[in-house]
């Protein structure tokens, strides 16, 4: 990891670090199932508070409350005046610091990895379209932001990091939620549009092409649309609807495979049944005796 800064900081900045005060042995477990939070705080930055870094395996959250900060990061230069957040994959190089233009920035952050964080940040990506954002006032986000860091003022009790993990969820799916009500441009529209045409004909062929046909744009730009929005292709998203069909199937009949192949549109059985194991891990045949007691 490369990284430089300076923490030019007011005395009442705050950092917690939940591994060094954390010993619990189910803490080193969930970081493999659960979102966990690396490191927090706020600051109160002055003029010379800066970080540039790269190779950090985390992402973080930055939230201004009062100030203002500046992000350099992709290409892009961003001002963060009150209310402006990002959200980054440190992983990519990053320059980020106190606007010179105001000379102290008070945020609230977070670092922070684990299961689920990095499709959920290629969700919002995808959607935002930048990693930058506003949070209005009747944003949860801020009020998550202070019930983490109100849970580690006080000492680590158990299960912290499942408090934490909740914590985390919620701030992510929020960002995205608030993303999507902010895209004005009418690109959530075509998606729509197209998951709706995706679930009605399931069973049937549906090409880029006939997506594209249906929805009046073009096929490349529909494909691009689509994965930015849903982190997924059309034609995965058809097939996560076709299994979810055929696990209804398995649960709820008596059905031969087959049979419920043919159902979900894919003519050959043996595809089906390959395809089937890719999604749950297991064959059609065994998925419904683990439903039915056979498998215990």
């Amino acid at each position: 990891m490369k990284r430089s800064f300076l923490l030019d900081l007011e005395p009442e900045s705050d950092l917690y670090m939940p591994e060094s005060d954390l010993y619990m042995a189910s803490y080193t477990r969930s970081k493999a199932a659960l979102p966990y939070v690396q490191e927090i705080g706020e600051f109160y930055a002055r003029e010379k508070y800066y970080t540039r870094r790269e190779g950090l395996e985390s992402y973080l959250l930055k939230y201004t409350v009062s100030g203002e900060g500046m992000l350099e990061y992709k290409g892009a230069k961003t001002t963060l005046p009150p209310g402006h957040f990002f959200w980054i994959d440190c992983r990519e190089p990053q320059y980020y610091h106190t606007s010179s233009h105001s000379k102290h920035w008070h945020m609230m952050w977070v670092h922070f990895e684990g299961s689920g964080c990095e499709y959920l940040y290629k969700y919002f990506t995808g959607i935002n379209r930048r990693n930058t954002g506003i949070l209005h006032n009747d944003s949860d986000v801020p009020w998550v932001l202070n019930q983490l860091l109100a849970s580690y003022r006080t000492t680590p009790k158990e299960h912290a990091e499942i408090e934490a993990a909740a914590g985390l969820m919620t701030m992510m799916s929020k960002l995205i939620i608030s993303s999507c009500a902010q895209d004005k441009s009418g690109t959530a529209e075509y998606i729509h549009r197209a998951q709706k045409y995706i679930r009605n004909n399931f069973n049937q062929s549906i090409t880029l092409d006939i997506l594209a046909n249906e929805l009046s744009i073009s096929k490349f730009y529909l494909q691009k649309l689509f994965k930015q929005h849903t982190a997924r292709s059309p034609n995965v998203y058809q097939s996560e609807l076709r299994i979810l069909h055929a696990k209804e199937l398995l649960r709820t009949t008596n059905r031969t495979v087959a049979d419920i192949a043919q159902e979900c549109g894919i003519e050959s059985a043996g595809y089906f049944i390959k395809l089937f194991a890719n999604y749950e891990g297991k064959t059609p045949a065994a998925y419904r005796k683990h439903w039915n007691g056979e498998g215990k």
